[in-house]
């Protein structure tokens, strides 16, 4: 009998705790080892839950799971990050394998944790941390065994896919699609971490972490969020055939790792463009095999509750392979990475002053632009450049302008 202590009851917690009582028998059958939900940690006894769950099963008090001598694995679907960091990381000491979904603990303690995995022997896995319900996690920590991965670009927030998704085919503003993301269950009511990128970021770490051997942190990603996106840049994507994406990106050159997080362009036939709603997409690239690409639901309670249980699975099966531990920590994302091609800028002017005026401040950087639309705020695509030389135009006109916008809509195909 396997027996697992679930931390957490909520939209995760209740998909794990339905699917491993609902295929318990499956899992007899194909493993050949009773599996048993013994404790649910819950804030709140009395609250009303969609679920059939027998009230014995509840608990207040996490020490009935972490000192439960018993309770062979510590399932962490819990929302908040101090107090399951500080949970992970008693049952690991106690010698209970561990599976989480929490991508805010796995980013900035996961080299700590894993540590204390191998001490004690035991499992720290957290296949749901990132992408709900694609396979990205073992699949990397497979991939790298034999290919040298050294680009990862990825949709890896299904709230602002989502928001971008009605932006950009209903023609709305950011307002208003976020209000729609939070009455469908997408967004938080404080959806900051979301849509400033932050979010996207600490996955982002997580996988370039695995893939390339070395500690990538999370704070040294620089990320730019999608509220920066108007309702007149959306009309001038259309026309354009743009379609605008948050998408997270890293690479590893000469022994240093560039990442970063931002709004991009994409062609209106590519791939990127056609991942809609909440839906994310991971692609991979390596010398040996290519590019290789993962697609799925990224969030929700049966997908991500889905990869919980596999890592459960793997533990019982005896399958499961723990992340790499560095022992001299080295923080590697120190670099931002930047991008050389086509730019999408606007920039609004203030103090009465017109569009020629920056006009010739652009010449100044680049004589090649194309005006787009110069009736209110001045649009313009900078044919090739690079992000640092926009970085540089923007200081020397940002005390002249009211509103400054710039988006890479560069080879993404």
């Amino acid at each position: 009998m396997i027996n697992i202590g679930l931390m957490g009851l909520g939209t995760v917690g209740s998909g794990v705790y339905e699917i491993i009582n609902n295929r318990r028998r499956f899992f007899e059958d194909e493993i050949g080892e009773k599996i048993k939900i013994k404790k649910v940690l819950v804030k709140n006894k009395n609250k009303n839950r969609n679920i059939d769950i027998d009230d014995k099963l509840l608990t207040l008090n996490p020490k009935d799971i972490l000192d439960d001598p018993e309770v062979d694995i510590v399932i962490d679907v819990l929302s908040e990050k101090e107090i399951a960091y500080d949970y992970l990381k008693y049952a690991l000491e106690n010698k209970k394998h561990v599976v989480t979904a929490n991508k805010a603990v796995v980013s900035s303690k996961m080299e700590e944790l894993l540590y204390l995995s191998k001490e004690n022997n035991k499992a720290f896995l957290f296949e749901a941390s990132v992408g709900g319900g694609i396979p990205i996690i073992n699949s990397l920590k497979q991939g790298i065994k034999a290919d040298d991965i050294f680009q990862i670009q990825g949709i890896l927030n299904g709230t602002t896919n989502y928001i971008l998704t009605k932006m950009y085919e209903k023609g709305i503003c950011f307002k208003d699609a976020l209000k729609d993301a939070q009455d469908k269950g997408y967004a938080e009511a404080d959806p900051t971490d979301d849509i400033k990128g932050y979010d996207t970021g600490r996955k982002l770490a997580i996988l370039s972490t695995i893939a390339y051997n070395q500690p990538v942190d999370s704070k040294f990603i620089n990320c730019r969020g999608i509220d920066e996106i108007s309702i007149e840049d959306i009309n001038e994507f259309r026309k354009l055939k743009l379609v605008p994406k948050l998408i997270g990106s890293s690479q590893r050159s000469d022994n240093h790792i560039y990442a970063s997080v931002e709004p991009l362009l994409v062609k209106d036939e590519s791939f990127f463009s056609n991942v809609k709603d909440a839906f994310n997409i991971i692609s991979l690239r390596g010398y040996n095999t290519g590019e290789l690409r993962f697609y799925g639901q990224g969030a929700g309670k049966n997908p991500t509750a889905n990869s919980v249980v596999l890592d459960v699975l793997d533990i019982v099966k005896g399958t499961y392979t723990n992340g790499k531990v560095y022992e001299n920590r080295k923080i590697s994302g120190d670099k931002y990475l930047t991008f050389d091609g086509e730019y999408y800028l606007r920039l609004s002017s203030k103090d009465g002053k017109d569009n020629n005026y920056l006009l010739n401040i652009l010449n100044m950087y680049n004589s090649k632009h194309k005006v787009i639309n110069d009736k209110e705020s001045l649009i313009v695509i900078l044919p090739w450049t690079s992000e640092n030389l926009i970085n540089k135009m923007i200081n020397e006109i940002k005390l002249n302008v009211e509103d400054i916008r710039y988006f890479y809509s560069g080879i993404y195909g």
